[in-house]
């Protein structure tokens, strides 16, 4: 891993070539997302632009050329790091400091019941989708050379899902273990991203609205509870492991780079290539964070208005295009009401930022607007694709405009707050007119809080009790034994329930699982007749697949199979046959 070492040394440089730090925290926040971006910049050039040649060699000249560039831009500016008197920012330490302990506290009590438990893998709740599907993800990119482009869940047909992000994870844990052995490092990559992820918040506040309250306390408590309440509305996507929680930080740099570039001429044209990259990093990373970060770049390219701006604003349009997979399929307005509920959960706050991108959309153009746009992208996803599972998602959108615009709440609270004391001051118990109010504002806290709280009690719920899975000693046998003895592009007969084992241990793919990865057709509805014993339906799925994996309980239901079907795995927990090709 002398790479990853070389390149954290070059970001460790390049963060205070970038940035003026006051905070250490900041400082290597901003560091690990650089990290981030270069590793993921050496991973497409490995994978995409140089298949040919060995990933040490690509990685390893990279991470080199990188170093090189930042010690070279030291002879011509000083790195300005956040230490000595008068330079470091104790209080903005505190607040990130604060903000932190509770997270991953969060994570902590999460990963208490899941993960390895006494030799088995134990997971609950969302752990068993988007965690499972990163995990697979991941581990189909151990065993390849490219990009991921074959769906594990769906026997390796077209793969709806860019995998830059997986390929990342896969080469950084290639030259550390081999097969699932990285899976023990993943509570760690847990608390290291959040680690990454949160000072970031703190950064973006500091570049949109810097030092705006007077008290120390104000200065600690106004970004700690904002930056703790947009979290809380969507608790999941800060304490568990999944492609959105380890693209946040990312997303956030996005936001600073074209911010920062907007308003000012330093570092402009350095700011604009990074948040170029970082955009396009994002595009072929994840759908969502892609779809957004293209509309960001757009927003800042057109408000610039001049020609050569006008033509990276359609780049970036065509790349979005090209390197999205997937199809919304836009048709007649409809409305889902289930996937209200989490419009719902996000729109307090989404209602107070676009209230406050109004006000301050003059002085911060570029950031009312892209809030504007965004919110407008998830209307219009919610209200217009025909699909399930894109709709589902329309709230993420909602979430990635609060994270764009949640420190013009910032502004806004000191001069809420005044009212409030001005309220208090003139109280009398006496008076209904005083009680009325008092009531009032007590709802209107209310109402903001719950929405946080239903949302970090649900997920907690979820992912610490709802769905329990059991991958116990004896399934994992058999898993070491289809990634010791099968292609890497083998398709596998197994139960088509969670907790798709073989996918996320071993990278193989099932023939089909009841996920939204997974088409739902004629093949699946055999599969599970399949399962619940129809002779039949087992006749017409066998052959459709290279192995049938089977458990103690499920052997009954098959078993026997034909003399032509191989026994090549037999521990009585576990059978796996090969099936013989036509």
């Amino acid at each position: 891993m002398v790479a990853a070492v070389v390149v954290l040394v070059g970001s460790l440089i390049a963060s205070g070539l970038v940035y003026d730090h006051k905070r250490v925290l900041t400082y290597l926040g901003l560091a690990g997302v650089l990290w981030q971006v270069t590793w993921l910049t050496l991973t497409f050039l490995e994978r995409v632009v140089f298949p040919a040649e060995t990933s040490a060699q690509v990685l390893f000249i990279g991470s080199f050329v990188f170093l090189i560039s930042a010690l070279i831009t030291l002879r011509f500016r000083s790195i300005r790091l956040p230490f000595g008197r008068g330079h470091h920012d104790l209080v903005g330490e505190g607040a990130i400091m604060l903000v932190l302990l509770v997270v991953l506290g969060a994570a902590s009590l999460i990963w208490r019941v899941n993960g390895f438990q006494d030799h088995a893998w134990i997971t609950h709740g969302f752990f068993n989708g988007d965690t499972v599907t990163f995990m697979a993800l991941t581990q189909r990119s151990l065993n390849e050379t490219g990009l991921v482009q074959q769906n594990p869940f769906n026997a390796n047909e077209s793969l709806e899902y860019p995998t830059l992000l997986h390929a990342g994870m896969a080469n950084i844990f290639r030259d550390l273990s081999e097969g699932s052995g990285w899976l023990y490092f993943l509570p760690t990559l847990t608390y290291i991203w959040i680690f990454i992820t949160v000072p970031m918040f703190f950064l973006l506040w500091e570049v949109v609205i810097g030092k705006t309250v007077a008290s120390l306390w104000q200065q600690l408590l106004i970004p700690s509870v904002t930056i703790l309440y947009l979290a809380a509305v969507s608790w999941d996507t800060y304490i568990y492991p999944q492609s959105h929680f380890f693209l946040t930080g990312l997303f956030l740099f996005d936001v600073f780079c074209f911010t920062r570039a907007f308003s000012t001429l330093h570092d402009k044209r350095l700011l604009e290539i990074l948040g170029a990259l970082t955009t396009v990093i994002l595009l072929l990373s994840n759908a969502i964070s892609g779809t957004v970060a293209v509309a960001l770049a757009v927003t800042y390219c057109l408000l610039r208005r001049q020609p050569y701006y006008l033509c990276a604003a359609i780049i970036f349009i065509a790349l979005f295009f090209v390197a999205t997979p997937g199809n919304a399929a836009f048709g007649w307005p409809h409305f889902s009401y289930t996937a209200g509920y989490d419009m719902l959960r996000l729109s307090p706050i989404v209602a107070v930022i676009l209230a406050a991108a109004f006000w301050k959309r003059v002085t911060l153009p570029h950031i009312s607007a892209a809030i504007t746009v965004i919110t407008g992208l998830a209307f219009v996803t919610f209200f217009f694709s025909q699909r399930n599972i894109v709709v589902e998602n329309a709230s993420r959108f909602f979430y990635h405009g609060a994270l764009v615009g949640f420190p013009l709440v910032g502004m806004a609270i000191p001069l809420l707050w005044s009212y409030v004391k001005r309220v208090l001051r003139g109280f009398q118990i006496s008076s209904p007119q005083s009680i009325i109010t008092l009531f009032l504002l007590l709802g209107a806290v209310g109402l903001l809080l719950l929405p946080a709280g239903t949302s970090v009690v649900s997920a907690h719920d979820n992912l610490m009790r709802k769905d329990t899975q059991d991958i116990d000693t004896a399934t994992r046998l058999g898993l070491w034994w289809i990634e010791d003895n099968t292609t890497h592009n083998a398709v596998f007969l197994a139960s088509p329930e969670a907790p798709f084992a073989i996918p996320a241990f071993t990278g193989r793919s099932l023939l089909r699982t009841n996920y939204w990865l997974s088409q739902q057709d004629s093949v699946f509805a055999d599969i599970e007749a399949a399962f619940r014993g129809d002779k039949a339906a087992q006749e017409q799925v066998l052959p459709a697949a290279d192995y049938v994996f089977l458990t103690a309980k499920e052997r009954a239901s098959f078993e026997p199979l034909p003399d032509s079907y191989t026994k090549v795995f037999d521990s009585r927990a576990i059978v796996i046959y090969e099936i013989p090709k036509q």
